[in-house]
């Protein structure tokens, strides 16, 4: 058995810093997130994240969405994310995207093209079959990165998963194929 001073000496401390970059419409409520960017790790080994629109993570406050794939990239060796979305437009019910100002959307896509090139692979994490006619509209900036894509798929096989939905340590990151969504 170790006495008190053995196992003082056994410990060691840790520190890491997450440096977090969030851009929001500056209008004093944060109702449209255009980045959420986290960088803990050095060098370029970084994912871009798209999905359908941000839930209420900020540059302190995690999501279940956020945490989970932070977690799963920390994993698998990357160094940072960027997370952007479909729409920029905060709510954690999509229904609620019909109350989004166009006018705010309108530079969204500059933050979107901007994660995809400064990105080592680009996950596609929306939910499958919602929203294709928008999802439609940036399939031209999308094959532009083709070979950077991939999406999650789950332990029963199932592709196009979003993550804050069963996510497991089963779940891994495949090529995506434009024909899973029929873009």
């Amino acid at each position: 058995m170790k006495n008190i001073v053995e196992v003082k000496n056994m410990i060691e401390t840790d520190k890491k810093q997450i440096n977090t970059e969030v851009k929001f419409l500056k209008d004093g409520q944060h109702t449209y997130r255009y980045l959420l960017k986290k960088q803990w790790g050095e060098g370029k080994n970084t994912a871009a994240i798209i999905m359908l629109n941000p839930s209420k993570a900020d540059s302190i406050k995690m999501d279940p969405t956020v945490m989970n794939v932070t977690n799963y990239l920390v994993d698998n060796g990357f160094s940072g994310m960027s997370i952007v979305n479909l729409f920029s437009y905060m709510s954690t019910n999509p229904d609620n995207l019909k109350y989004r100002n166009q006018d705010y959307e309108s530079v969204n896509i500059e933050y979107i093209e901007q994660a995809f090139e400064d990105a080592l692979i680009i996950i596609i994490a929306w939910t499958r079959g919602e929203k294709i006619t928008e999802k439609r509209k940036i399939k031209g900036i999308l094959k532009k990165y083709e070979h950077k894509l991939k999406c999650f798929k789950d332990g029963n096989e199932k592709i196009m998963r979003h993550p804050s939905r069963g996510f497991n340590d089963k779940w891994i990151l495949v090529d995506y194929n434009f024909d899973i969504e029929g873009l």
